[in-house]
């Protein structure tokens, strides 16, 4: 059998003894010091076993920072940083205590910067809204100046159209007066004088007949004079 350890904590050995010979069943027990299957004996170790790891752990100098945490041994909880009520630092908790003073001024630095940045920000954000305000209603304007300008323009296309065919109208009556004209030019000389209209009486009662017929000879000598044959 292995060896066990008593409940003193020291490795004990155990031998078996031999069992009494008998040779009749009816011999009377043994006294009860000497009889018994196991005998026990303590001892005790010279040196206890140790691991050698655990003893150049336990050989490293230990330390403790220089700032102690100000965490709770539970560990940290975020609870504490939502409470409305400010919690007034402890000593032990904080042993070496910090100037809070440029931190507040950075702060304020910071804060101020932010809010100089939001107004200037704010500030464009109203100038472009008044400038996209005004290009939207000169595109306004623009827009209801160009369909006003493009009925304009077809009203207008449509009177030329109209004047187009007033002036072939008026070619074909020019052309019937010059056929006209023509026509009396050659019927004066076989008139009667007093029925010709070089007569003073006829100028007076055909006026415009008579600067045609003065225009028409004005412009045959003009041109006779141009292309001499």
């Amino acid at each position: 059998m292995s060896d066990p350890i008593d409940t003193d904590g020291l490795p004990v050995t155990t031998t078996l003894a031999p069992a009494p010979h008998t040779d009749h069943c009816d011999e009377r027990p043994q006294d009860a010091s000497s009889s018994g299957l196991i005998e026990v004996t303590k001892g005790r170790t010279s040196r206890p076993q140790v691991e050698p790891e655990l003893e150049a752990l336990r050989r490293i100098p230990q330390f403790k920072p220089l700032i102690e945490s100000s965490l709770s041994p539970a560990g940290f909880s975020w609870g504490g940083m939502f409470n409305q009520q400010q919690q007034t630092p402890r000593h032990e908790d904080l042993p070496y205590a910090l100037d809070p003073a440029p931190a507040i001024a950075l702060w304020d630095k910071c804060r101020a910067h932010v809010e100089q940045c939001t107004m200037d920000v704010t500030r464009d954000q109203q100038l472009l809204e008044a400038r996209m305000t005004g290009m939207e209603e000169y595109c306004t304007r623009l827009a209801n100046t160009v369909a006003n300008r493009c009925h304009e323009a077809k009203t207008q296309g449509e009177k030329l159209a109209a004047l187009t065919s007033i002036k072939k109208q008026a070619e074909k009556t020019g052309s019937t007066l010059d056929d006209l004209i023509i026509s009396l030019e050659k019927l004066d000389p076989l008139l009667p004088h007093a029925q010709q209209l070089a007569h003073p009486d006829n100028q007076k009662r055909y006026p415009a007949l008579t600067k045609l017929l003065a225009r028409r000879h004005d412009a045959e000598e003009r041109a006779a004079a141009a292309h001499p044959r």
